[in-house]
């Protein structure tokens, strides 16, 4: 969108008035106020879509200023300065820090910030990657086109594929001996009054507590009415379910909000995987390799040896195939094994990448919509409850975006690290080339106005 520019015999002033010695001050107020004048008189969502062009301009014209200072030893101290100079938290300064990192690596990114192509977080998701792999990220072509080319919320899960992708296995063993070495527990306040428990550990631990968790939490919200209640009408919201879990599984019981009573804890049952290792089979020799957490980090294969020797750990390959998971209308429901394949192509909610443990299998076409949707692998997907609530309330649907263009040689601009090319061969081709969006979903598509799981 084009943005409206002041009046005039405005935008031509010196936006900074002198004011006393070598002081300086801007006059927004002339700057702002033709444009908020004009801003009024539009729908909201134009309005919006504005403010978010204008945006782009500010944060790619603020990046570029701290990515100029990183010329010296001293660069990073400079740059936390000035970003401190414009009001930023700590939390705040070390993501701008990051981000005019990755913009001096490659300019890029505030090219396309500027234009609107990636937003701030986006930015910031390969921000992070770079500052892990020595700048690659920044400089990775076809991880900034994949990026660009999917909704926002996924910007994150798709840089932590492509950190996966490229972790040495000797790294991946040191990682976790390392977490393992430093594990610990320990309790203290926080600032707002509350006792508080942190765990910290090796991921395949955390990822199986959490796991455990994540399922109490679940029963209990869908002993409440899950779905069925409209959003935001539980008595209990996620985080405060989860610490019911946990104080559930450590003691037995938790207690009512209101009466201050105690009730048996309500535990859920070995009916889904409590860990879900996503691999790559080798059809030729029968090897697997590149083991990961559904949606989260590698596993070294020490690790995954011992996982698989525990019937409590289910390990999903991608290529796996066999009819149970092509039901046609047969049955409504996912079953397990479908279950377990979306988890191991999705890894968890396609639209905000929520874990798959809050995730329902939910059908392209809806299972009673006048299409007649079929319960098989390749016509669903993993949503999150939040997000499952938005498809339907807001009538939309799903649906596969084609993956951004392969480039055989990006330009230099883009790429300049040959550990970034993008013609090696994907570990997981048929995971990482899936994309979702949402659209407005056609009358064939919409099933009738009753309060009932896709």
């Amino acid at each position: 969108m084009t943005a409206v520019l002041p009046d005039p015999a405005i935008a031509g002033r010196d936006p900074i008035q002198p004011e006393g010695a070598g002081v300086g001050v801007f006059a927004l107020e002339d700057w702002f106020t033709p444009f908020a004048t004009h801003v009024e008189s539009l729908p909201a969502d134009r309005s919006m879509a504005l403010f978010a062009s204008i945006r782009g301009w500010v944060d790619a014209l603020e990046v570029e200023t701290l990515a100029s200072a990183l010329t010296g030893g001293t660069a990073d101290a400079r740059v936390a300065t000035l970003a401190r100079s414009a009001g930023h938290s700590k939390h705040a300064v070390r993501r701008a820090t990051k981000r005019a990192e990755a913009v001096h690596q490659n300019p890029v990114l505030a090219t396309k910030l500027r234009t609107g192509a990636l937003t701030t977080e986006q930015v910031d998701a390969i921000a992070d990657a770079a500052a892990k792999s020595d700048g690659s990220a920044a400089a990775d072509g076809q991880l900034i086109a994949d990026v660009e080319a999917s909704p926002v919320d996924q910007a994150r899960v798709i840089v932590k594929r492509w950190m996966n992708d490229r972790e040495d296995p000797d790294q991946t063993e040191a990682k976790y001996d390392k977490q393992r070495r430093l594990r610990g527990l320990r309790r203290f306040a926080t600032k707002d009054g509350l006792e508080a428990i942190t765990a910290a550990g090796d991921s395949a631990s955390i990822e199986e507590a959490w796991n455990r968790l994540t399922q109490d939490a679940d029963l209990r919200y869908r002993l409440d009415g899950g779905r069925d209640l409209p959003a935001g009408s539980h008595k209990t919201s996620h985080p405060q379910r989860m610490f019911d879990a946990f104080i559930g599984r450590i003691t037995g019981h938790i207690t009512n909000d209101e009466s201050g009573h105690t009730t048996p804890a309500p535990r859920a049952n070995a009916g889904r995987p409590t860990v879900m290792v996503a691999t790559t089979l080798n059809p030729a020799t029968g090897e697997i390799s590149g083991a990961e957490l559904a949606g989260g980090g590698r596993l070294p294969p020490s690790v995954l040896d011992r996982m698989m020797c525990n019937a409590d750990i289910i390990a999903a390959a991608f290529d796996t195939n066999g009819e149970i998971l092509w039901q046609g209308r047969k049955i409504r429901s996912a079953t397990a094994a479908q279950f377990k394949a979306l988890v191991a192509r999705d890894g968890g909610c396609v639209l905000c990448g929520a874990h798959y443990l809050r995730c329902d299998a939910h059908h392209l076409m809806p299972w009673h919509a006048p299409g007649r949707g079929e319960t098989n692998v390749d016509q669903m997907a993993l949503l999150c409850d939040s997000c499952h609530h938005i498809v339907h309330d807001q009538k939309l649907t799903l649906e596969r975006a084609a993956p951004a263009a392969r480039k055989p040689g990006h330009n230099a601009a883009e790429t300049t690290d040959p550990d970034s090319r993008t013609d090696k061969a994907d570990p997981a081709p048929d995971r990482q080339s899936i994309r979702w969006h949402t659209r407005p979903a056609t009358p064939n598509e919409t099933p009738p106005p009753r309060p009932t799981r896709c």
